[in-house]
C-alpha cells in the first residue's frame, strides 16, 4: 500500500510539474512572460490543493469528481483562451506582431553594419509602438534605413517613431509610420 500511494505522488509530482511547465511555456508565447508566470503560479496552487484533498486528506468520491473538473477546465481555459474568450485573440495577434516586428528589426540591424548604433524599443499597449533612435556614418545610410524599413512585413501594422542623427553632418532626421507608403497588396 506504501509504494502504491509513494507512486501515485510521485506521479502526481512528475505530473504537476510537466503541466506546469507546458503552461509556463504556452502562457510566455501567446501573451508575454507575465502571463506565463501567472499560468504556472495558478498550476502551482491547483496542485497543491489537490495534493492537499487527494494524499492529506481522505477524499470522497465528489471532493475527487469536482476537483478533476475544475482542474481540466482551467489547465484547458489557460492552454487556448481564445477558444473560451474570443476578445483575447486580439491580444494574441498583437503579442506575436511585436515578437515579429522585434525579429525583423533586429535582422535588419544585423545585417547592416551602418546601423550596429541603432536601438529598438517596442511597447505593447493597444497597438504595438516602434522607437528607432541612434545614429549612422551618414545621410545616405539614413536614406538607406528607412528604404529598409518600408520593406519589412510587420512593421506596417505598428505605431513607429524614429530619430537618427548623422555622425557625419550632425542631421537629425524624425519620422514616423506616417512617413512611409508600405505596400499593402
Amino acid at each position: 500500500m506504501i509504494d502504491r500511494k509513494h507512486n501515485a505522488k510521485s506521479c502526481w509530482l512528475i505530473g504537476s510539474t510537466a503541466i506546469m511547465l507546458v503552461l509556463f511555456f504556452r502562457g510566455q508565447h501567446l501573451l508575454g512572460q507575465s502571463t506565463g508566470i501567472l499560468y504556472a503560479t495558478i498550476v502551482f496552487a491547483i496542485a497543491l490543493i489537490g495534493y492537499r484533498n487527494l494524499y492529506v486528506q481522505a477524499p470522497s468520491s465528489i471532493v475527487i469528481v469536482l476537483y478533476s473538473i475544475f482542474a481540466t477546465v482551467s489547465v484547458a481555459i489557460m492552454f487556448s483562451p481564445a477558444t473560451f474568450s474570443p476578445d483575447v485573440q486580439h491580444f494574441i495577434d498583437k503579442q506575436a506582431t511585436d515578437r515579429n516586428v522585434r525579429a525583423e528589426l533586429t535582422t535588419l540591424i544585423g545585417a547592416n553594419t551602418d546601423y550596429t548604433d541603432i536601438v529598438i524599443e517596442t511597447k505593447h499597449l493597444k497597438v504595438v509602438f516602434v522607437s528607432i533612435s541612434g545614429t549612422v556614418p551618414s545621410r545616405p545610410a539614413i536614406d538607406q534605413l528607412l528604404a529598409d524599413l518600408s520593406r519589412l512585413e510587420f512593421v506596417r501594422y505598428c505605431s513607429l517613431r524614429g530619430r537618427v542623427i548623422a555622425r557625419d553632418t550632425g542631421v537629425v532626421h524624425e519620422f514616423s509610420h506616417n512617413d512611409f507608403n508600405f505596400d499593402t497588396s
